[in-house]
């Protein structure tokens, strides 16, 4: 009985889970294999609704939801509540019901899959597709570490220390990658079902167990930190954290990022039906009391009960260490596979997306003319090259690219101005101001956000400057180079799409 409420039965649990979700992604591979290219990268644009509903939540609840999202609100308070909302039911789910239809049906119109199909068709040039799909890589690059290093945070306290860094970075890795080197997309999104049912009940019943062994309920934790730490309750927070400008300027910026990174916009092919689509906010909007609102209780309750942790680490697992203080090694388990559910399924869209823009946005094009098996086997094949470049990337330079990761979401941002235009077909857009606008707000990005106190100048968060100074170069390219237009049928076939 020791063992199994121990670490010994903590580690089963993960050893289960891991199988559930490698035996999963195999049925997807077995029953339904990919023999081109878009049942590969878009699961041949069939998916139903249940299905498309549980990838999209599972892909955009990330390391971040269990990990970054409890320890920033335990630093910094509700404010980063009320930011979080604003960036997820605010601008990532009105970009979804604005735009999403209209991906969906220009994907089947015309063939498009990844973002660079749709840059490189609408602006009638490949340098184009060719540069912002670079971008839109690069800014995931950073971003798949970080899911790593969550990974090998919860594996080190679920296990007791039990499993290194290093061990549980290349196994979880090396799972990820081969079922979605077999499965493609089916397998993402099968596993991402398995896993974003995990994420809620493991979410919802973990910090409900820590709201009450702890302080005895949700009412008691935040009765007790009203009393004894009020402005964790209040905007702007402890500090000055979450003045309106900066929680606005961080909401709109990394928002607008979401829906523009590689995984999430495959997602937006995948659905049998546009109907289904068109469900997608709603289906974020009612999921997202129950995960974020997760996240809210355990950093307010953690720091009702824990206050004074400085370091990031400590913060950021305060669920898991909480849980293990009050609870046998064994729920720490259960609570811990949630988590990795919530990890991986986020990594893995994001391995099989980026491998399918190198695969078929680089390699397929340098090639030439390919049938549809040999584009399938290159596709597969940057699969693998993506997830084993990420896990030295990750064994190797962890710091570099944390320091980076901070960035990815408003990064993908400056792929939205030229998206934006493609999508509701402006012919005043031309090819150098897409190219321009996201080149010149990448280095305002950087420049605010690495050398700026807090990420922020002026109060406005490093990523809006970044989008400001992009779209103010887009429309100014555009002006100055009125040859480079698309042309006039291109433009008249796309509005002939509809919405």
């Amino acid at each position: 009985m020791e063992f199994w409420l121990g670490h010994g039965g903590s580690m089963v649990v993960l050893g289960v889970y891991f199988a559930s979700t490698l035996i999963v992604g195999l049925v997807a591979w077995r029953y339904f294999p990919s023999s081109d290219p878009e049942g590969y990268v878009v699961g041949g644009r069939g998916m139903g609704w249940l299905v498309a509903a549980m990838t999209l939540m599972a892909t955009q609840y990330s390391a971040l939801t269990f990990l970054g999202f409890p320890g920033t609100i335990y630093r910094t308070g509700l404010g980063g509540y009320v930011a979080i909302t604003g960036m997820y039911i605010g601008v990532s789910a009105l970009y979804w019901i604005l735009f999403a239809v209209r991906t969906w049906k220009l994907g089947r119109t015309f063939g498009h899959m990844t973002p660079a199909d749709t840059f490189a068709d609408f602006y009638g040039s490949k340098t184009v597709g060719t540069v912002l799909a670079a971008l839109l890589i690069a800014t995931l690059i950073p971003y798949i570490q970080a899911q790593i290093i969550g990974i090998a945070y919860l594996l080190k306290i679920a296990t007791g220390d039990r499993i290194s860094f290093k061990v549980g970075t290349t196994a979880v890795y090396l799972l990820m990658i081969t079922y979605v080197f077999m499965g493609g997309l089916r397998a993402v999104a099968w596993t991402d079902t398995l896993q974003g049912v995990l994420l809620l009940a493991g979410l919802v019943v973990g910090a409900l167990a820590v709201s009450y062994a702890s302080s005895g309920g949700p009412r008691e934790a935040l009765a007790k930190l009203s009393e004894e730490r009020g402005e964790w309750l209040t905007l702007p927070g402890p500090g000055n954290a979450w003045t309106w400008m900066y929680l606005i300027s961080f909401s709109v910026s990394v928002g607008l990022g979401w829906p523009m990174q590689p995984q999430m916009w495959l997602k937006m092919h995948i659905p049998r039906s546009a109907n289904f689509i068109r469900l997608w906010p709603l289906w974020v909007t009612l999921s997202f009391p129950l995960v974020m609102g997760a996240a809210l209780l355990v950093g307010l309750t953690g720091q009702a009960v824990k206050p004074g942790l400085t370091e990031r680490e400590a913060t950021d697992t305060i669920m898991l260490t909480m849980l293990l203080e009050h609870f046998p090694p064994l729920l720490g388990g259960l609570v811990a596979a949630a988590g990795l559910a919530a990890m991986m399924s986020t990594v893995s869209s994001q391995i099989h997306s980026v491998g399918a823009s190198v695969g078929r946005d680089f390699v397929v094009r340098w090639w030439g003319h390919l049938d549809g098996r040999r584009q399938l086997l290159l596709i597969r094949a940057s699969v693998v090259a993506v997830g084993l470049v990420g896990l030295y990337l990750s064994l190797s330079q962890p710091d570099v690219l944390t320091k980076l990761g901070v960035f990815s979401a408003a990064w993908a941002a400056q792929a939205a101005p030229p998206a934006v235009a493609a999508l509701l077909g402006l012919r005043w857009a031309t090819r150098w101001g897409a190219l321009a606008g996201p080149l010149i707000g990448s280095i305002v990005l950087f420049a605010v956000g690495l050398y700026g106190e807090n990420y922020q100048w002026q109060g406005v968060y490093a990523g809006l400057w970044g989008l400001a100074a992009n779209a103010a170069c887009f429309v100014l390219f555009s002006l100055l180079t009125p040859k480079a237009r698309p042309e006039a049928a291109t433009v008249t076939r796309y509005r002939l799409v509809g919405w």
